[in-house]
Formats: C-alpha cells, structure tokens, sequence
C-alpha cells in the first residue's frame, strides 16, 4: 500500500487550476479589498515623510594655488573619502546641540541623528545631505542650518579640506514615505497570494478521495468503474443526508418514514450514468469469470452513506438487463433499509427469518418489477453477527448459487459493525464502495485492511457520486458522458 502521509502531501494541478477558476470572483474581490485597504493604510494611517536634501562639494585642500593648478584622480578619491568623516563630524552630538537650540526642536541629538543622512553622489566630490521628518518646512530648515554650519564645522574639527555650497536645501512638498503606489501593490498581492495559498492549503489537506486516481494511489486498488452524480429527483446529496440525520434524532416514529431515494436506472437517467454501471458490470464478470456459476458478490464501504445500497440496486438491474438471473439480499441485520425504496412491506418475511427458521427460502423471496428477485433484512434480530457468520447463512448462499447468476449482498459498513468482516468469508468477491468527497482516506484505509485480515477477495473498488464538474475534471471520460448526453447522445442509445 502506497504512503499515505506522501499522498495527503501532494496536490493535483488540474484541480487546484479549476478551484482557482471556481473561485475568481472570490479572489478578485479579496485582492481588490486588500488593494484598498494598502492605500486606506498608507493615507490614513502611516504618518508621511518629507525630505530636504542639499549637495555641498567636497575638496581636501584649501590652499587656492593648489586648487588652481588641477584636480588629479587621486584628489577626487581622497575627497570621496572624506565624505564619512565629514558625515561624522556633522551628527555629531556638538553639531546636533546647536542645530537644536538654534531652531528649538523639541527632540534630542539622538532622535535628530536618525533624521540626517550623509553619503557621496556615485563615489564623487559631491556630498548629499539629506533630511527625514514628518513636517516640510521643519526637514528644509535643519536642511538649511546644517549647510550653513558645515564649512565651519569641518575646519575647526578636521583641517585637511573644506566644503562648499553648490545646491541649496530644497523640497518638493511631497511625501517621500509611504509610497501609496507600493503599499496599494503590496496589498493587492498579500489579497492574491493569500487566496491562492489558502486555496492550495484546502486541496494538500483535504483528506478525502475525488478522483480515481487517489482510490488507486491510497488503497493501492483498482477502481472498476465511477458512477457520476446524478443530479435531479432521488438525488442524495447532502441536504438529504442532513434531512436523514435530522429525522432519526426526533425519534422511532420518524425514521420509519424514507429518508432518501434511491437512483434507480430508468428512461430518465443520464448517459453517463447507465454507462458507468455497465463498465462495473464488465468489469466484474470478467473477474469473476473463474468462478464459474453462480457469483456471490457482497457490496459494502468504510462508512454510513457512501451510497452502496444504490449501487447494489442498479448492479442487480445492470445484471438483470443482460439477461442475467440475479438476486439482491439486503444483508444489513442492523439497520437495513432495501425494503423501503423496493417498495417490500417492513413487516415482511427476510433474511433473518430465514437465518433463525422462522419461514421457509421460498416466502422471503420477491420479484421485483426490476427483473430480479429480492430478499429483504426482515425483522432485526438480537444477535445480527451471531447469524450473519453461521453455518446456515453458508449453505443459504451455496443453495442460492445453484439457482441465480449472480448473488448481491448490501452489508452494512465495515468499520460501523464486525458483520460484513464475518460475512466475507462466503462471497466470491467483495466491491468496495468509496464515496466522492465524503470518506477519509485514513477512514478507507482501516476498512480496506480490516477486510484483508479475514483473507477477503476484494475485487476493486467503486468511486461513487463523482463530480467532474465541480473539480473540473474535464478530461475524464465521466465528463465526456455528460456532454454526450447533453448533444443527445444519450437519447440515441436508450432509443
């Protein structure tokens, strides 16, 4: 068996392509709101910088005869050299003090150090002096007082060179931090990335099968066919288990009425869906084929609700229209339900009163207007894995294998109850039901090794409720079903 923690690690690009496509209005929307919100932010909420800067050049001798004769190569390096020494002396804290007690700034040397920054232009004689602060005209008057200290300031602390004025301290009035433009970017992309990241984290984490590919890579199973969703009257989707749930926590009286429908084949079924039992149909026979006569085929899953009983249902009726004799046995002695959507009486004569003797094989068995005889569960027994394991459930099967093509049991789930684990040992073969994004692969994998300890013949799997649409799987042959039956396709084969 495959790795599961390496599965429940992977992504389908496919799918994750066709969420990002189901989900652009949302995506747009967040990243539009994000976008806003950086620009809300940087208006309204970040206090603007402005900047005054002025640029002062830089020579490391004052002797005008020496000036006058050429600037060499060695001079303009030794000059950009002398712009770090220069910023020092600038910020330092005696320059600082008297820049602040000159323009009477309410803050200290250290807070007015952050604001003034000193660097040479490209590596050249130009020395830039620039000035952050909240306030314009407070950034160009510092601006200012530090251009007008600095020849002065440099000579008296450092006699090698001096300073000279060739760009007053200016502003342009605007901010200079925040950037609206990068802060309404910034929030557009946090908006986009974070939808997608949320979108790519759903689909790594989501721990249940969609596709045929994860029942073969996770139960290391073949799957022998997909039954598509079938949508419309019947449908069991979740509102209808919700409505199922709901009814039996109001009591015994409830949950006597039906609770769902089962999606039987018939004139109005899609193409798609008549065709996916008919490949299950194919597909068995040609495993079972060994078998000889009469094929005891037990149908469960790993949970409640995966929609096994439909499928037995229209396996039986597949089986039938092929000319088949077949017989459907509602082998759930816990909670057994076939009898309501086959239209049989609850009070009927079943399966468990065959299995404690209290009528004979030949009153349990109904022929339905399907084209296949039916067994229903009968009333529920006190002791369901008691004679569900028994010797006389043995011989009934092998009695029924002398009369019928096939032989459908409906179990009940396998990690639910120890019944269809005790009942594995009398089939042929066992089709393993896994709902389309219901069932955990952890869930799945229990049941699977659950069977395979009591040396069940699983024949493969069934992934039942599949919806290509909704995960955009559009080049499965399951979605080329509901084409063909939308251009009509569908009409021509029923005809």
């Amino acid at each position: 068996m495959q790795n599961n923690n390496d599965a429940f690690l992977t992504i389908d690009f496919k799918r994750f392509i066709y969420q990002l496509k189901r989900n652009l209005v949302l995506i747009v929307a967040v990243t539009l709101a994000c976008t806003a919100i950086g620009y809300l932010v940087s208006t309204y909420l970040i206090k603007p910088v402005y900047s005054a800067s002025a640029q002062m050049l830089v020579t490391n001798r004052k002797d005008e005869q020496q000036i006058t004769t050429g600037i060499s190569q060695s001079d303009i390096t030794a000059s950009s050299s002398l712009v770090d020494t220069y910023a020092i002396i600038l910020k330092s804290d005696d320059i600082l003090e008297k820049i602040i007690n000159n323009l009477n700034l309410p803050y200290g040397t250290e807070t007015l150090s952050s604001m003034i920054s000193v660097n040479s232009v490209n590596s050249t004689q130009i020395m830039r002096i620039t000035v952050h602060n909240g306030d314009a005209n407070e950034a160009l008057e510092i601006c200012r007082e530090i251009v007008r200290m600095a020849p002065t300031a440099i000579i008296e602390a450092f006699d090698a060179g001096t300073v000279s004025t060739i760009s007053s301290a200016r502003t342009n009035g605007r901010p200079v931090s925040p950037s609206k433009r990068k802060y309404t970017e910034l929030g557009g992309i946090i908006g986009l990335l974070g939808c997608i990241l949320l979108i790519a984290l759903r689909e790594i984490t989501n721990d249940k099968f969609k596709l045929a590919e994860d029942v073969k890579f996770n139960l290391d199973m073949s799957v022998l066919s997909v039954i598509p969703e079938e949508e419309g009257k019947g449908s069991q989707g979740k509102n209808s288990r919700r409505k199922k749930q709901s009814s039996r926590s109001k009591g015994r009286k409830k949950s006597k009425l039906p609770e769902r429908h089962l999606n039987v084949i018939s004139e109005k079924s899609s193409f798609g869906y008549v065709e996916a039992f008919k490949e299950l149909r194919t597909n068995m026979k040609y495993l079972l084929q060994e078998h000889g006569r009469g094929h005891v085929v037990m149908i469960t899953s790993s949970i409640p609700g995966e929609g096994k009983s439909n499928v037995s249902v229209n396996l039986a009726l597949t089986l039938a229209q092929d000319s088949k004799k077949v017989i459907l046995i509602d082998c759930d002695l816990r909670k057994g339900t076939l009898h309501r959507y086959l239209n049989v009486p609850p009070t009927s004569p079943g399966l468990s009163s065959i299995l404690t003797k209290e009528a004979p094989l030949s009153e349990c068995i109904y022929r339905l207007s399907y084209g296949f005889h039916f067994i229903p569960v009968g009333a529920l027994p006190d002791n369901p894995s008691e004679l569900i394991g028994s010797r006389l459930m043995s011989r009934l099967l092998s009695e029924l294998s002398k009369n019928y093509d096939y032989i459908i049991c409906d179990t009940a789930p396998v990690n639910a109850v120890a019944d269809t684990s005790v009942l594995c040992r009398f089939v042929d073969g066992i089709l393993f039901i896994v709902s389309y994004n219901m069932v955990t692969k952890n869930t799945a994998i229990a049941a699977k090794e659950r069977l395979e300890g009591n040396n069940a013949n699983i024949l493969g799997s069934v992934l039942n409720r599949y919806n290509a649409k909704e995960i955009g799987d559009s080049q499965s042959k399951y979605y080329t079903y509901y084409n063909y039956n939308n251009y009509g396709y569908g009409e021509e084969q029923k005809s």
